[in-house]
């Protein structure tokens, strides 16, 4: 391994090069993997966050966000004896004139489980009473300018800032909560319906006996414990469907940029490596010299592609609006770039490499 990391130093430029493909390749993958996990996360943990025990969201919606649940199923749930409540959860994009991106309005009934869960020792002010009043998320808050006490124009009508709380979630913070009669009002739905349905059960031993309960009674419905509340959002599938997408097209660009390194190199080191052979060293050793060198270049462009990738998602952070996205680094993602790096070096390093093995010594020393 010594010898090949002097054999790519000769050659600084061409590997510097090389490691850069390798690099941009990598960082891609982990920038885009980081905000896709990061983003599913922060779902997951929207849900935990809520404190209830179950969550129901429309099956064939897709996105939770299009789903509809009628107030009469929620009222039919209510009836178990098991359940001590059903929360309805609603969620508009809404149009400031101050923001260039959406504006995430979350409706919640007053007085409900699921309105409490913003009742803690960050909240500034009090909880909402009635639906001319608005909670605004800490990051909003601050990017507004506004307090308790303030005044705010949303969907033609002006509410009183009641509170400003913080939660674990960024892009809840970054949003607000009003009253879940308001937003009904603004998307046409039933007086007590929902979009997403969150269950709270009065003994958590009763988990397995509800779920299987509200699943036959509601087909249309999918039943999911809270904390992987991510899963009912097909279109995340889609997402680790592009960042697949995504680390295919790096292995080929960098797997191409490492082949054509090493083809240069071998061309170039004919009779260094006639010489070789000459001096006894077999096919395999000299596979392993060319093989050693491109798996050199490419975890050195993945270590560089690695933090190349959290710059990129970090500087995405500072691009869009606060409270948008939020990357989540781990050592799943760093294992799935070192090991992408690594496979861009066997591959294009592979035939290079045999390509070397396959010189004979005689023939070699006589190449010019």
């Amino acid at each position: 391994m010594l010898l090949a990391i002097r054999n790519l130093a000769r050659r600084a430029l061409r590997t510097s090069l090389s490691v850069l493909g390798v690099a941009i390749g990598v960082g891609s993958i982990v920038a885009f993997t980081a905000m896709g996990e990061g983003f599913k996360a922060s779902i997951d943990r929207y849900g935990r966050d809520s404190g209830a025990d179950l969550v129901l969201v429309e099956d064939r919606a897709g996105d939770p966000a299009f789903g509809r649940i009628l107030g009469e199923e929620l009222a039919a749930m209510r009836a178990i004896a098991e359940v001590r409540a059903v929360s309805a959860s609603l969620v508009m994009p809404a149009s400031l004139p101050d923001r260039a991106a959406p504006f995430l309005v979350l409706g919640r009934d007053v007085g409900d489980e699921l309105l409490a869960a913003y009742r803690s020792p960050a909240l500034a002010g009090r909880l909402l009473e009635d639906p001319d009043e608005i909670m605004l998320g800490e990051i909003a808050a601050e990017e507004l300018g506004k307090r308790p006490g303030d005044r705010f124009d949303l969907f033609g009508r002006e509410l009183e800032v009641v509170g400003v709380y913080r939660t674990g979630v960024r892009w809840e913070n970054g949003g607000a909560v009003v009253d879940a009669r308001l937003l009904r009002e603004q998307l046409t739905m039933p007086a007590g319906s929902a979009m997403v349905a969150f269950v709270y059960l009065r003994d958590d031993e009763a988990l397995p006996l509800v779920t299987l309960q509200l699943q036959a009674s509601y087909p249309k419905l999918r039943v999911l414990p809270t904390a992987f509340l991510a899963s009912g959002f097909e279109q995340l599938a889609y997402v680790d469907a592009f960042i697949w997408v995504i680390s295919l097209a790096a292995l080929i660009v960098g797997a191409i940029g490492v082949l054509n390194t090493m083809l240069m190199n071998v061309s170039e080191r004919v009779r260094e490596i006639g010489t070789l052979r000459a001096f006894g060293w077999p096919k395999a050793m000299v596979m392993r010299l060319i093989l050693g060198e491109g798996l050199v270049t490419s975890v050195l462009g993945g270590l560089a592609g690695w933090l190349l990738g959290v710059v990129a998602a970090e500087l995405l952070m500072e691009l869009v609006p606060q409270g948008i996205l939020e990357p989540v680094y781990g050592w799943r993602i760093f294992g799935r770039a070192i090991a992408v790096a690594i496979l861009l070096g066997l591959l294009g390093a592979l035939y290079p490499a045999w390509r070397a093995s396959r010189l004979q010594p005689a023939e070699a020393l006589r190449y010019e």
